[in-house]
């Protein structure tokens, strides 16, 4: 079993403690809700911020949660900034084969 908690909750002034935190307590993964208003109100991170949380924290798994109209227009963004598992909402698109395969030969 993993635990990944979400960073949504976590004081964004603070993240950097927090996520050290974390990993302290024996977590090795983070949830990472990117959000467009679609699903839910637009709150979430950007690509920049994965690819930031990967560089100082690299041991730690990223899981991006895609909360998004059209993720495919984002989603190279997040394999790019290092992002380890990917996942989107399966009627946010119309070409949900065609992301999986894109995140399947990321090895996301």
């Amino acid at each position: 079993m993993r635990i990944m908690p979400s960073i949504l909750g976590a004081n964004s002034l603070e993240l950097h403690k927090e996520i050290a935190r974390a990993k302290e307590s024996g977590i090795n993964g983070l949830h990472i809700d990117v959000m467009d208003g679609h699903f839910v109100p637009n709150l979430g991170f950007t690509a920049q911020n994965v690819k930031e949380i990967k560089q100082n924290f690299p041991e730690m798994e990223a899981e991006v949660h895609l909360m998004v109209s059209h993720p495919e227009q984002m989603i190279t963004d997040f394999i790019d900034a290092g992002a380890d598992m990917i996942e989107f909402h399966f009627e946010s698109t119309t070409n949900a084969y065609y992301l999986v395969q894109q995140i399947k030969k990321s090895r996301c």
